[in-house]
């Protein structure tokens, strides 16, 4: 399973399918990538992968290798009592929640496709959906064990609604400078003209506030929170207006003046009922899971890691399977109350509360 791009996510949790096809006997090409003209392996890469640490929330550390053996060994033991107990995800619950984060991923971060993203992580639509359906198995098994309430899941879509839809927004380019130092910023910026690049190329070079160097310029502002010296020029501009040189108002105090260009107006936008429900419902039941009184529950299960059947030709392998055994309660990470299933690319996730600007 590999779960990548959330904020709750280790980095070695990244390459657990890189570590998985380790596991599987794969590797050993003469050459998986070249650097600089030199040689590296699919062996080495993979094993340095497995010796990278992990730091669970309860404060144990482990390899790679430890945490990815332990994350496939119970989530087969969760798959299996999923099914005993007849609450094994569908494909239908699966693909709903993908194409919703997938909608919202690509409403938040206009320009970007959800495919691409999860291709940059290395992660396959297969591969995102095995995580969300292993996310909701457990989901499943756990309110099936505490008797979970499913009349709460509305009444708490009814509280949180409004705050999962995301609001108006403007994707603007920004160029924000001194007041007192425009000279050389003007001319740049007319030598720009129009040009929607050349326009990019001067906000990496002109904008003297870090985050926006970064990103040249480049940021998605709720239309509430743009400032109120340049909302109304900003609401009535096209898209590719280019406006300024203009103020900026940060507060009383702090001023800075520039250009601003208008690269996309973005309406307001919500997922269908049944799709907010359905992270509602995840995220509510991932909480209760949190909670002191149930955390024992889910141990209860887990604890089938000390009898379960586990076969393997690698001695490799086998000594970590036995590490992990004996250290079985240290390292059992409680299910993540994110309201969202894990592997969720960032700002992907209906959270709750407004998207950060971009």
């Amino acid at each position: 399973m590999k779960r990548s791009m959330n904020s709750n996510v280790t980095f070695a949790a990244v390459g657990a399918a890189f570590t998985a096809l380790a596991l599987a006997g794969c590797g050993g090409e003469s050459s998986y990538f070249t650097v600089g003209g030199q040689q590296v392996s699919k062996d080495e890469y993979i094993k340095k992968l497995e010796r990278q640490p992990v730091s669970l929330p309860n404060g144990a550390s482990l390899t790679t290798e430890q945490y990815v053996v332990d994350l496939i060994v119970s989530n087969r033991i969760i798959m299996a009592e999923a099914a005993k107990m007849g609450v094994t995800p569908s494909d239908g619950d699966v693909d709903m929640l993908f194409n919703a984060q997938k909608a919202r991923f690509e409403n938040i971060n206009p320009g970007k496709t959800y495919d691409t993203q999860l291709a940059k992580q290395g992660i396959s639509a297969a591969e995102m959906k095995d995580d969300i359906r292993g996310q909701l198995a457990e989901a499943n098994v756990f309110a099936k064990l505490i008797k979970f309430n499913e009349n709460e899941v509305k009444m708490q879509y009814t509280k949180m609604k409004d705050m999962m839809a995301l609001p108006p927004r403007t994707q603007v380019r920004l160029i924000l400078r001194d007041p007192k130092n425009m000279a050389d910023s003007e001319t740049v910026v007319k030598a720009a003209g129009t040009d929607a690049k050349k326009y990019e190329a001067a906000a990496k070079q002109l904008n003297i506030i870090p985050e926006l160097t970064q990103t040249s310029g480049l940021r998605v502002l709720p239309n509430a929170s743009i400032p109120k010296s340049v909302s109304s020029k900003v609401e009535a501009a096209a898209e590719g207006t280019i406006i300024g040189p203009v103020d900026w108002v940060i507060s009383p105090t702090q001023t800075f003046r520039g250009w601003i260009r208008i690269e996309k107006k973005i309406p307001a936008f919500s997922l269908p009922p049944d799709q907010e429900m359905a992270f509602v419902r995840l995220g509510l039941i991932q909480q209760k899971a949190m909670d002191p009184a149930n955390v024992g529950l889910r141990t209860q299960i887990l604890k089938q890691k000390g009898t379960i059947s586990f076969d393997t030709k690698d001695t490799g392998v086998s000594a970590v399977w036995a590490g992990i055994k004996e250290t079985a309660n240290e390292i059992q990470a409680p299910l993540q109350a994110t309201g969202a299933p894990a592997g969720m690319p960032a700002g992907a996730a209906p959270a709750g509360a407004a998207p950060a600007g971009k």
